[in-house]
């Protein structure tokens, strides 16, 4: 689920949150994963501890340069 879409806007028909399924893999494979959607939590992300990045961004939020 998109924490800008509290509604339930947004939010996939077969109700899964691949969010949570990818993050419950990652620490099943027992690697260190983040998951960021804004720019701030990007680059509070420290790659020397981090194995796994997933970056979900809409076209709107780039209005910033990385």
């Amino acid at each position: 689920m998109d924490p800008e879409y509290v509604n339930g806007t947004n939010n996939r028909q077969d109700g899964q949150d691949l969010i949570d399924m990818w993050k419950k893999q990652q620490k099943a494979k027992k690697l260190r994963a983040e998951y960021v959607w804004n720019k701030q939590q990007f680059d509070a992300v420290d790659p020397v501890t981090t194995d796994r990045l997933w970056g979900k961004f809409e076209n709107k939020k780039y209005l910033f340069y990385f």
